[in-house]
């Protein structure tokens, strides 16, 4: 899971280049990431 998020984030890294994105785009993939592991572990 954290592999895919870090994965996903530094291709928004490579593809957009403004560091507000970037900031915004880790903590979506973060808190995604966290979010299915904690549905995924309650379920």
């Amino acid at each position: 899971m954290e592999t895919l998020a870090r994965t996903a984030s530094s291709r928004i890294r490579g593809e957009l280049g403004n560091p507000e994105i970037i900031h915004w785009a880790d903590l979506l993939s973060a808190m995604r990431a966290v979010g299915l592991g904690a549905f995924f572990l309650l379920w």
